[in-house]
């Protein structure tokens, strides 16, 4: 298994909408604020580093009284596969409730706040993937991957986003599902599994996804609390997850969905992570809480990559400039270096890419520095106090 986290780089729309973020939105001087806790922030900052789009398709939702982002039903305007399109002896029922499902993507009814329009038109710029450095490599990742005739699951905690990606993957702004077609049939070249996805149907498309001799299905877009638990895709050789949790286990459990026993391939998990802004903090917290379970649960001393004031700065927009990224000097010993990833980085970066790591390498066992008992017993109070805090507590951002 090789994991690597991606640092994208956000485009200069995603910038003036971080900036605008923080210094109107987020003012406490602004009467009209409504990004009053941080679980708001972190969704609003989440899909501003998927797309602009993303604003436009979670407001559309609120308005026409949709579930929230954490549960949908699919676009019933995506197009399906017919029969004869199918390879195989099974055609997906779509009951009456996801029928009367509304268009998210182009039937939008005055969504109560549209700040975002002052920086993204939705009639021009939704269709435009070189808004998004996530979707730009998400794109190289998928046309990397059915090359060498393999299946790819992507997973994200946000709806906004797996309707995102399905509207490029239907519209042919992604690279074709194979030489023939130009555009990605829902349950002929790709499945989507979340909330509202009824479980009967939600075990075919997992028998279908898995199924070797159904070549003709190469993605599985999943919602991260769907999919974390309790299924096998082990069809499937790549990951990409498009976003992070607070939560490191809901990251990992989605990635076991895939790496697991009976699993016989090797298996590249990409992360996506919108450099210099709070996704990246909320990452590098995520490895912070990594390194206390490990060192109570492993035993191990933990290098301490990141700082306190890197996880205290977590509003800070800080991208890297394109002019200050370091030419790409990739050679042919970097194949072996960076399996699964060279031709990633050729083809995005550094337009897209700012950097690329080894999950791994963030985590760096120190047997010289082994605990002591003392040590253990403050590991495990730091790990009980990180395990015991409250997520949901809606504190003010300004306090």
């Amino acid at each position: 298994k090789y994991e690597y986290t991606i640092y994208i780089r956000s485009s200069e729309t995603q910038i003036k909408l971080f900036n605008h973020m923080i210094t109107v939105e987020l003012n406490p001087s602004n009467s009209s604020c409504s990004f009053n806790s941080l679980f708001t922030l972190f969704q609003t900052f989440i899909l501003i580093g998927l797309h602009p789009g993303a604003l436009s398709i979670r407001d559309t939702r609120q308005a026409n009284n949709l579930a929230d982002d954490f549960d949908m039903m699919i676009n019933p305007e995506t197009t399906v596969a017919t029969a004869e399109e199918l390879s195989i002896d099974y055609i997906p029922i779509v009951d009456n409730e996801t029928s009367k499902v509304i268009n998210v993507i182009k039937n939008v009814k005055n969504p109560c706040t549209k700040w975002y329009r002052n920086y993204f038109d939705e009639e021009r710029d939704m269709l435009n993937i070189n808004l998004s450095g996530k979707l730009f490599v998400l794109n190289s990742i998928i046309e990397e991957t059915l090359k060498n005739h393999q299946k790819i699951v992507v997973f994200s905690q946000s709806l906004a986003c797996l309707d995102l990606i399905s509207h490029y993957l239907t519209n042919a702004i992604m690279c074709p599902p194979n030489k023939y077609e130009k555009s990605w049939i829902l349950y002929k070249h790709f499945y989507r599994i979340d909330g509202s996805t009824n479980l009967s149907h939600r075990s075919n498309y997992i028998s279908l996804f898995n199924n070797r001799k159904n070549t003709s299905a190469s993605i599985m877009l999943i919602s991260t609390r769907a999919g974390g638990l309790g299924i096998n895709l082990k069809g499937a050789s790549h990951i990409v997850l498009m976003d992070c949790s607070w939560n490191p286990s809901c990251d990992v459990q989605s990635m076991f969905r895939v790496y697991r026993i009976g699993q016989d391939k090797t298996v590249y998990v990409y992360r996506l992570i919108s450099e210099g802004v709070l996704e990246e903090r909320i990452y590098n917290r995520q490895i912070m809480k990594l390194a206390l379970s490990c060192r109570v649960v492993d035993k191990k001393q933990i290098e301490r990559v990141f700082t306190h004031y890197e996880l205290s700065d977590l509003f800070k927009v800080s991208p890297t400039p394109l002019q200050s990224t370091k030419s790409n000097n990739l050679n042919n010993n970097d194949s072996s270096k960076y399996p699964g990833l060279v031709e990633v980085i050729r083809n995005c970066y550094p337009k897209h890419i700012v950097k690329y790591i080894e999950h791994n390498s963030l985590l760096v066992d120190n047997p010289d520095q082994q605990l002591t008992e003392q040590e253990q017993d403050q590991a495990m109070n730091e790990y009980l106090n990180e395990t015991t805090e409250c997520p949901q507590k809606n504190c003010s951002l300004f306090q």
